[in-house]
């Protein structure tokens, strides 16, 4: 066999390998079935990681090799009713933890890492309300805001389709067919996403979407999103528009949250991340000048890891 042989079946392998790591399940203690992605190193420091709206535990590709580089396990999980998880009637935000801890406890895991990102912002400071003693850090990047919040929680197009959801579900759903999903089942579904989220995307975004593979990687992962229809994206679209059921002030103090934004951010605003930065009083919060959403990730993934990977136990 030559050597241009031996490597395109390693590569093969390793790509089978991979598409094993992204489909494990386990059966909840009320017969719901929750999904993830067991990514990064799978005998490193456990991450838990809470994907963006809508999205799914394939987002983590996104940061997969980098977690193997630093030595974190990746487990990247469906809420239900996205992707593989099955849907959970009447859920609410502060239900997540619950699931949290039968995942940890399934997998053998005492204490762990938390990593979100955009939306999974309120779902990392719930598991800090409900299981401070089992987390030693959290890590939130680009965090959307509440309702609740006094200053810019929300932008408009986001009060607007989180309430079309909470009071006319059935019209959310068909938009949000038209406008995204039925574009994002196409084959050039990265394409197609940067076309429709072109206006809402700050400078630097637009460039790292442009230049790397992370424009198909957060497609792929928005359409399997709602694999099996819409109606837990509608559902959590309801959830976010109104109030995250916990009082983010009264979260333990012991507990270590550092928060990173961009301040062109145009998806989710940083005033929500100075809010949140405020009402936590001890938490550490860094703003990067001229980076968005999507871009801050990618530009400081060096920095924003070597804080989840510090003093981790």
């Amino acid at each position: 066999m030559s050597k241009i042989q031996i490597f395109r079946k390693k590569l093969f392998t390793d790509s089978m390998s991979l598409e094993k790591r992204l489909q494990n399940t386990v059966l909840l203690g009320d017969g719901r079935k929750l999904t993830y992605a067991d990514l990064g190193d799978p005998k490193g420091k456990p991450v838990f990681h809470f994907h963006g709206f809508p999205s799914s535990r394939l987002e983590a590709k996104i940061i997969h090799t980098k977690a193997e580089e630093v030595g974190l396990r990746l487990i990247s999980i469906d809420r239900p009713g996205f992707g593989l998880s099955d849907f959970q009637p009447k859920r609410r935000i502060i239900d997540w933890p619950k699931d949290i801890e039968e995942l940890a406890n399934e997998l053998k895991i005492n204490k762990f890492n938390i990593f979100a990102i955009s939306t999974g912002a309120c779902y990392a400071l719930a598991c800090a309300s409900c299981l401070a003693e089992r987390i030693n850090k959290i890590v939130i990047i680009s965090a959307l805001g509440s309702i609740e919040f006094k200053e810019n929680g929300l932008i408009p197009n986001h009060r607007f389709i989180f309430t079309l959801a909470k009071f006319v579900p059935f019209i959310f759903k068909i938009g949000f067919w038209f406008i995204r999903c039925r574009r994002l089942k196409k084959e050039d579904k990265g394409d197609r996403y940067l076309k429709l989220n072109y206006r809402n995307l700050s400078l630097k975004d637009r460039l790292v979407l442009k230049d790397s593979n992370i424009l198909n990687i957060i497609a792929e992962a928005q359409y399997e999103a709602f694999r099996f229809g819409l109606k837990g994206i509608a559902h959590e679209a309801k959830l976010l528009g109104g109030s995250w059921g916990f009082d983010i002030d009264k979260i333990s103090k012991q507990l270590d949250i550092y928060l990173f934004h961009g301040l062109e951010d145009k998806i989710a605003q940083a005033a929500a991340t100075k809010e949140i930065e405020q009402l936590l009083q001890r938490c550490k919060a860094k703003y990067f000048q001229d980076e968005g959403h999507i871009s801050l990730l990618a530009n400081f993934e060096e920095e924003i890891f070597s804080t989840v990977t510090f003093s981790s136990s």
